[in-house]
């Protein structure tokens, strides 16, 4: 089975696992989330809905969303040093309880 526009390939529970999460699906989950929840963009996602970070931020749910200039869904090129920026940025501010 194909997903993420046909691009990868997967077993058919892998596929059904991930077509259950639909745009509804995930922001319900966000929403719902009881753990600081961390979401990375990049700006150049064609992918995505063009409106998904402000969907997020409306949920007014304990979820921060980060936008990574020029980076597309798949964070590659010189994108994926941000990302790995941005990524131990958030790991370092997680503070032990």
């Amino acid at each position: 089975m194909g997903y993420c526009k046909s691009n990868y390939m997967a077993t058919t529970r892998s596929y059904l696992s991930y077509a259950r999460f639909n745009e509804s699906r995930l922001l319900e989950m966000l929403k719902n989330t009881p753990v600081q929840t961390e979401v990375i963009l990049g700006s150049a996602d064609t992918v995505l809905p063009a409106n998904w970070a402000e969907r997020i931020r409306s949920l007014h749910a304990p979820v921060q969303v980060r936008i990574i200039g020029n980076a597309n869904h798949f964070f590659d090129g010189a994108q994926e040093f941000d990302l790995a920026d941005e990524v131990e940025s958030i790991l370092k501010s997680f503070r032990p309880k």
